[in-house]
Order: C-alpha cells, then sequence, then structure tokens
C-alpha cells in the first residue's frame, strides 16, 4: 500500500516471481553459494567436480544440487532502505528467495502457497537454505461436537422474542 505523506514508509519492496528451466544457472539463486556448492559448476578437463564430491555432501546441499536439476517456480523480494532510495542511491536491506518445484503444478495456485510457507524467512538471512513443505503449514479446522438440546433462558418480563 503506498504510505500517507505523514506515515512515510521506510522500506521500498522490490517484488518479482517467474519460472526457472532446469539446469545449474538456477543454483546461486537457491544458495548455493552458501552451501559452497559453486566450484562444482566449473568444467575441467579431467573428472567433473561433482564426482569428487558426491557422497560428500550435506543433505541441504543434495537436496539443493537436485532441485536445479528440474523446471522451478520462483519469487524474489529485496528491500530498499527508502530514505536513500528516493536520494538515488539502492541500499538493500535484504533479499529472500524463494522456490518451488513446478513439476506438475500450477503458477496460479503455487505462487501463495509458497508466499506463505516463506513467511517466517522473508527479511531474515539464514546460513543456509531452508526447505518446508506445505503440508507443515497450519490448516485451520472446527470439529462440532455431537448436538445437544438447551433449555431456553427463563423469560425476564421482555416482550422480545428470542433470536433465532
Amino acid at each position: 500500500l503506498p504510505a500517507k505523506e505523514k506515515d512515510t514508509a521506510a522500506l521500498f519492496l522490490s517484488i518479482s516471481w517467474g519460472y526457472s528451466r532446469g539446469g545449474l544457472g538456477a543454483l546461486g539463486f537457491l544458495g548455493g553459494d552458501k552451501l559452497d556448492l559453486m566450484w562444482e559448476t566449473e568444467k575441467t578437463s579431467f573428472i567433473s567436480p561433482s564426482v569428487l564430491r558426491r557422497g560428500m555432501r550435506s543433505q541441504v546441499a543434495s537436496r539443493v544440487m537436485d532441485a536445479v536439476q528440474g523446471d522451478l517456480y520462483i519469487a524474489s523480494i529485496k528491500a530498499y532502505d527508502r530514505k536513500t532510495l528516493d536520494a538515488g542511491v539502492e541500499k538493500m536491506l535484504w533479499h529472500t528467495r524463494i522456490a518451488c518445484p513446478a513439476a506438475g503444478l500450477s503458477m496460479a495456485s503455487t505462487l501463495p502457497a509458497m508466499i506463505v510457507a516463506a513467511g517466517p524467512f522473508i527479511g531474515r538471512e539464514t546460513k543456509v537454505p531452508v526447505w518446508r513443505d506445505t503440508s507443515e503449514l497450519r490448516i485451520g479446522s472446527v470439529k462440532i461436537g455431537e448436538a445437544t438440546v438447551v433449555d431456553s433462558p427463563k423469560s425476564n418480563g421482555s416482550t422480545d422474542s428470542p433470536a433465532k
């Protein structure tokens, strides 16, 4: 929402989303730099670096490498300091990157779930990429017990009829 003049916004958010084809190009977006995976994208004339590292990666690093092999829906949220941006200087305060495998999913229904799943991490720096499953989200439910008959309140002399 645009800020009112007396309540000027402190942040300017830049939000983008889209689709990324599978391949190592998405490795940086998914936090490959935090997991020391970027060197595995380098080509050598001898043996592939990924072969040397096979079986030695953390579970999160292996999951990231698996994820970049498939197509992804992605979202990027960047926050800038509003005052410095107004002065012509881009001072990024934080950048949250969100991704989800795209196979068999519609972006229209997947993007809102991605944002909700990422909610607790938006605007926070993490040491390594965080994986969430939408099944981890709280799903509200209401359980209605067995119906019982309750006597109506005794009349207090009012002529108003009881609410139905």
